[in-house]
């Protein structure tokens, strides 16, 4: 129950992280609160909106302009950028086993029928539930830092 809380708050700070920032950045307050609408808007609604998905876009891009062959590891880990599935991962790492959900698929036909803890350790590394910290960590570090350098540029007056 606890680790839930607290993967949870952390979520919410990478949102607060993120709209800092965009708020350090921006010139005026409406550019700020738009922002900060905007940002959730692409790193949530638009990697889970089924018909315009960060995902289908990459794909397409991937074996229609460059020609590729598909790869669905690769669109894996960009979908992974979003804070959202980070977030739906690392309920994984503190969830009991009955709860767990597989957010991603494997690229192997084969494991598709595995359960959630064999379908993990098939994934590669930067798939994994574990990482999910990383990436949480990311949104949750990076833009505070940014925003704290914009800040110490500001002429204040």
């Amino acid at each position: 129950m606890f680790g839930t809380l607290l993967v949870t708050v952390v979520y919410g700070a990478t949102f607060v992280s993120v709209a800092l920032s965009l708020s350090a950045a921006a010139a005026s307050r409406s550019r700020a609160i738009a922002g900060a609408f905007g940002s959730y808007f692409v790193l949530v609604i638009l990697y889970v909106f089924p018909v315009v998905r960060i995902r289908t876009m990459v794909r397409w891009v991937h074996t229609t302009i460059l020609g590729a062959d598909p790869n669905p590891d690769l669109y894996n880990a960009v979908q992974y950028t979003s804070p959202y599935l980070a977030y739906r991962k690392a309920t994984n790492l503190v969830l009991p086993d009955d709860m767990r959900r597989t957010v991603f698929r494997s690229s192997l036909p084969e494991e598709a029928d595995l359960a959630v803890e064999e379908h993990n350790a098939a994934l590669p590394m930067y798939l994994r539930d574990e990482f999910s910290v990383v990436v949480l960590a990311f949104w949750l570090v990076v833009p505070l830092v940014l925003s704290y350098l914009l800040f110490e540029r500001a002429d204040l007056e």
